[in-house]
């Protein structure tokens, strides 16, 4: 800390004889405004899951925003792929990402769509359930 107060390029204001204690706060605010903490970004990106009853596009969302804090660079895609099937609810799914990559590789843009398409495959099915349901019993009264 001293190193870094010592770096700071304190001027006097005015007739003031001293620095204020202001400015000397001023300047570590903006020293640790740009300070990223990029370990700490990770830890939390790489602790991320999709939550219960999370739809996958907030899940996504979450993980986009997240992994911007990181500074993966070039690598970012890729960590959000892998962490999209790494932390998917749908274990059927996952192990089905995880065998076709194993085929052939897939970018993330690939995963996205396999992932949307399986939840809205699963909401249909789920309303079809109800339906047929549904039928069952009006046909049985």
């Amino acid at each position: 800390m001293k190193k870094q107060f010592r770096s700071f390029n304190l001027k006097l204001e005015g007739a003031a004889t001293e620095v204020t204690l202001q400015q000397i706060l001023d300047e570590f605010d903006k020293f640790f405004k740009d300070y990223q903490n990029e370990i700490y970004a990770s830890l939390k990106f790489l602790e991320m899951k999709q939550e219960r009853d999370e739809k996958f596009p907030d899940y996504y969302s979450r993980l986009k925003i997240a992994v911007t804090e990181c500074n993966y660079g070039n690598l970012a895609n890729r960590m959000v792929r892998d962490k999209i099937v790494q932390g998917l609810l749908d274990k059927p799914l996952q192990e089905s990402l995880i065998r076709e990559t194993a085929r052939k590789v897939k970018i993330l843009q690939d995963v996205v769509s396999d992932c949307k398409a399986a939840e809205h495959s699963s909401i249909s099915a789920g309303i079809a359930d109800v339906f047929t349901n549904l039928a069952t019993v009006l046909l049985l009264e």
